[in-house]
């Protein structure tokens, strides 16, 4: 008989006791054990099953379920006579912070304080007999709600001294979900602050803490060690990119696998694979979100489970305001490609705004990306550069892409100043010079070691949150977009043109579409990515390709139709250029040339689509301005 399936229970002891299904990661607790780190920092992507994890931990090794392992049997964990002799045989203090989520820092002060003061509140049998002094009884009673900072930064590391006096034994300190105050922080505006404070506590509780047998930290990302675990030398830290535990969050696709078949979902495989799959771990791949997994086999129907508002709403945000080359990027995503970039695991929240690399290792540390493969050290990696060759994953015609915009490391990373101002201006900008060319070399000596990363979306799940996330940027204008699809469908190029010059007067003034002196920036992209955008509701109908045609302005979009019933369709995109048009007409007609020189008949030829179903349409721009054709 299919087991119940307990949605959002995180507490071990229900999950086995109410015989809910439950997959068995028991095996995590030899494997901790035995690397005898005294600090692990582990990073899973949300609802990876840290905290049901946590609380195993706590329910093995606890003294207050001494003589209580029975919950163990049948268990992994409980064939090791070794391990069973461990069962309840150390004192653990045991916290989470994932509810803390407050709008300012005093209010995650008192939080923090409160969390603790119920931590203190199970050991309240200290205060009894003569265990501890009178001084340190009235030290216990000052762990409160309005503590001071420095009495909260301490308590736990003064909790940790009592308990391995009273117990004769050191202490394991569990924190689940670290990073959740700090995130809530970042996007309040207070994270100085809450940084500082909570820097102080994680270096007292593990670092500066000689009652200390063992400790665990879980969170979704790494946060810098110049930051919040700075001076945490003593810590390992395991990433989605580790070996470590590679298969302990998340499921397996064997466990996904068997736990279909026990539920009676046998002839659904291949639908929970596409849709839930496609994580990597280390070298584990093929893990499975299993949040989405245990909700779909509790509704045996398939859509997008795993949301969290909060975060989407910060990653929409950031993306949305990023450069051209993380709307690009973002492109070629929800194409199905990949995009290679070096990944700084241990994040720092300032830099999600600055650094391209910071926001997608920070997709890759939420889940919203997973590594297809692993760079090597030593290996150079090209920024935006298509490779067809192998490893290249591919997707409804699309290419795998690495990144090769011809920029060089300094291009991407600083931004550069003129010198003003005679003599003094002259020698500013030939000191600005030399320091530029020894950062240009140390950036250059970088990216020679760092490891690039092949990054891809890693499931269905996913890719349908960030289409959904960008047609929801576009969401008031939804009825120009949904004319101007139509128009399309209907040769209509007159309509095309009425929407299309419409959305860009109204919308486009938030984006750079203007050609830059430089000439490195290429606006045509932007239209190009837009309309292929647009296209997204199509891909039920069409299969959507991009091409381009070398040099500037050349971009072009085909719809391949799935049926005989349909049309095919080429897009041409071109830029005005003064020094070979006079108009924007000659611009259509040049986008045109373009598409008669590419020979697209030929190539639709191939595939039993004649010209008289072949539509071409020429889309020529000068900043807002658009001639369709």
């Amino acid at each position: 008989m299919a087991r119940m399936v307990g949605i959002g229970v995180q507490d071990f002891e229900e999950m086995i006791k109410k015989d809910h299904f439950y997959v068995d990661k028991t095996s995590f607790i030899k494997e901790w054990w035995e690397r005898k780190d005294v600090v692990t920092l582990i990073t899973r992507p949300r609802r990876f099953g840290k905290t049901l994890t946590m609380s195993m931990v706590d329910r093995f090794f606890s003294l207050r379920y001494e003589g209580k392992g029975d919950i163990f049997e049948g268990l992994e964990i409980w064939k090791d006579e070794q391990y069973r002799a461990l069962q309840g045989s150390y004192p653990v203090i045991s916290m989470t912070f994932a509810n803390i989520k407050e709008i300012n820092y005093p209010n995650t002060r008192y939080r923090i304080n409160q969390l603790i003061k119920e931590v203190y509140k199970q050991y309240d049998f200290l205060l009894e007999g003569d265990t501890l002094s009178e001084e340190e009884k009235k030290n216990y009673r000052m762990v409160t709600e309005s503590m001071l900072e420095v009495v909260a930064a301490t308590a736990i590391t003064k909790l940790s001294e009592l308990l391995h006096r009273y117990y004769k034994k050191k202490v394991i300190i569990l924190l689940d979900e670290f990073d959740t105050p700090l995130l809530e922080a970042y996007t309040g505006g207070y994270d100085k602050e809450l940084s500082a404070f909570l820097r102080s506590m994680f270096i007292s509780i593990f670092k500066a803490n000689p009652d200390l047998e063992r400790g665990i930290m879980t969170g979704v990302t790494g946060i810098s060690r110049d930051s919040v675990l700075s001076d945490l030398n003593n810590m390992k830290v395991v990433t989605t990119t580790s070996e470590e535990y590679a298969a302990a969050f998340g499921f397996t696709e064997e466990e996904v696998f068997a736990g279909m078949d026990a539920q009676g979902l046998s002839e659904r495989k291949e639908e929970v694979k596409e849709w839930y799959g496609g994580f990597h771990f280390g070298r584990q791949k093929n893990m499975y979100n299993p949040w989405s997994v245990l909700n779909y086999m509790d509704t045996r129907d398939v859509k997008t489970f795993w949301a969290n508002s909060g975060v989407n709403s910060l990653i929409g945000r950031l993306l949305r305001q990023g450069s051209r080359e993380v709307k690009e990027s973002l492109e070629r995503l929800l194409r199905g490609e990949r995009i290679s970039f070096p990944i700084e695991e241990q994040i720092v929240y300032s830099q999600l705004e600055e650094s391209e690399y910071a926001l997608w290792s920070f997709l890759l540390a939420n889940g919203y990306l997973t590594v297809k493969e692993h760079g090597a050290y030593g290996a150079r990696y090209d920024v935006g550069k298509v490779h067809q060759g192998a490893g290249a994953e591919k997707n409804s015609g699309g290419v795998g892409v690495e990144r090769n915009d011809g920029k060089t490391a300094e291009d991407r990373t600083s931004k550069n100043k003129k010198s003003r101002g005679g003599k003094k201006g002259k020698h500013q900008a030939e000191k600005a010079a030399v320091a530029g060319t020894v950062i240009h070399k140390e950036i250059a000596a970088y990216e020679e070691v760092q490891p690039g990363y092949e990054l891809a979306f890693p499931n269905r799940e996913v890719s349908v949150m960030f289409r959904d996330m960008v047609q929801g940027w576009f969401l008031k204008k939804a009825s120009d977009f949904n004319d101007f699809i139509k128009a399309l469908l209907c040769n209509d190029a007159d309509a095309m043109n009425k929407y299309m010059n419409r959305i860009s007067t109204e919308m486009f003034d938030v984006f750079d579409t203007e050609v830059r002196p430089s000439g490195k920036e290429e606006p045509e992209r932007f239209y190009h990515a837009f309309v292929l955008g647009l296209m997204v509701g199509l891909a039920d109908r069409y299969l959507i390709t991009s091409d381009r045609d070398g040099g500037i302005g050349r971009y072009v979009i085909m719809l391949e139709p799935k049926n005989d019933t349909l049309d095919a369709y080429v897009i041409g995109f071109i830029l005005f250029n003064k020094n070979r048009d006079l108009t924007m007409e000659d611009t259509v007609a040049a986008a045109h040339k373009q598409m008669e020189d590419k020979r697209y008949e030929d190539l639709f030829s191939l595939k039993g689509i004649g010209p008289e179903r072949l539509k071409k349409f020429g889309f020529a721009f000068q900043g807002k301005e658009v001639l369709i054709e």
